[in-house]
């Protein structure tokens, strides 16, 4: 599976395995990284965010105890759902359970396990002719007013 994101996206990534967040960063390099719930919570109060990438397990606890809300991704989702936030967001723990109580937070949340994925960063650039695309797909491409081509 692949996400693609664009690279005028404003990313968050939670996750706080210093090896996975090197591999984010290869990705996304300019996402707001995070390591901790209540960093996470604190971006998204005051930054706005097209996607988010969610870990559950932020401390070993967290894997050996499901029930435990605070300070892992469930308190995130949690935050996500009182907020309602309304962009796209991946789950992408490895702790299956984990995953699946943040499901059931967070409903619209994509699960993907680490690992089993990858991130694209869109060139930004019309694939018909490859101008850079407009902010906002329903914009008419610059070098040609009749085509409606920008990528979605």
């Amino acid at each position: 599976m692949i996400f693609t994101v664009q690279p005028d996206w404003k990313v968050l990534v939670l996750e706080d395995a210093p090896e996975r967040i090197v591999w984010f960063k290869e990705r996304v390099p300019d996402a707001v990284y995070v390591a901790t719930a209540e960093d996470a919570i604190r971006a998204l109060s005051s930054q706005t965010f097209r996607v988010i990438f969610l870990d559950h397990d932020l401390h070993w606890m967290h894997a050996a105890d499901n029930a435990i809300v605070k300070g892992t991704g469930k308190e995130v989702a949690m935050h996500l759902k009182r907020t309602g936030f309304r962009g796209i967001v991946v789950i992408h723990s490895k702790n299956e359970d984990g995953a699946r109580e943040m499901l059931k937070i967070f409903p619209r949340a994509k699960a993907a396990r680490f690992g089993e994925f990858d991130i694209r960063v869109s060139s930004g650039k019309c694939p018909k002719c490859g101008s850079r695309n407009p902010k906002k797909p329903s914009q008419k491409c610059w070098h040609n007013p009749d085509a409606f081509h920008g990528v979605k």
